[in-house]
């Protein structure tokens, strides 16, 4: 079961209540956290089946004491996954069990994905910022290459050859940030192995094989 906790109700209606009609999608979305910090956790542990809680940030707790950070503690404690949304957040996979997100994505894409849950309870968590598996992949590996990019085009790193080593240490560094998904080492071998041999590779060899591997997922 999915919890959702919603401080602006107006809103949340509008955009759930009646593409809810007649569906079962294992959402409850008019519970409140009318409890103290000291019964908050038992009041997590009492919400039956939860499965996932999805707190708005600015959220009006009734006891002012209480903030998402303390409900984020006791609902991974409980083992559960957590989504936090607002409209000043970007989009982001924290782990398989939490994620962070604008509200606008939320809303847009939570219908699908309660369609795609009521199907598969251990449906990924990142399906509700990307509509696919596919899309996830291209993301982070555009987030990659932007990064590099940025990093590698900056005036002192292609002036100073000591800047440039440092700069491609911290870009074979971050690789595990970006690529951290089995579906990427082979790809990820690859390209640590071109970025140990620099400053001696040319950056239009990184970048194309940065390239070749977002092709890969646009084509297939």
């Amino acid at each position: 079961m999915i919890y959702l906790f919603e401080d602006r109700k107006d809103r949340m209606h509008s955009y759930l209540k009646d593409r809810f009609v007649n569906e079962n999608y294992d959402i409850s979305y008019d519970e409140s956290f009318d409890v103290s910090l000291e019964n908050l956790n038992n009041f997590i542990l009492s919400l039956d089946n939860l499965d996932i809680l999805i707190l708005h940030k600015s959220y009006v707790f009734p006891d002012n004491s209480i903030t998402p950070e303390n409900v984020r503690e006791f609902v991974k404690k409980a083992g559960k996954r957590f989504v936090l949304f607002s409209g000043g957040l970007d989009n982001a996979i924290i782990d398989e069990n939490e994620i962070v997100m604008n509200s606008g994505d939320f809303y847009k894409n939570v219908t699908s994905f309660l369609k795609r849950y009521r199907e598969d309870k251990n449906l990924k968590l990142s399906f509700l910022i990307f509509s696919s598996d596919k899309e996830y992949y291209l993301n982070q590996l555009k987030k990659f290459q932007n990064y590099a990019l940025n990093e590698l085009l900056k005036d002192e790193v292609q002036t100073n050859r000591e800047v440039l080593i440092r700069t491609y240490k911290k870009i074979l560094n971050s690789l595990e940030s970006y690529l951290n998904l089995e579906v990427f080492e082979e790809d990820k071998n690859k390209l640590e192995e071109l970025i140990r041999r620099s400053p001696a590779v040319e950056l239009e060899v990184l970048f194309h094989q940065i390239q070749k591997m977002i092709a890969k997922y646009e084509n297939n």
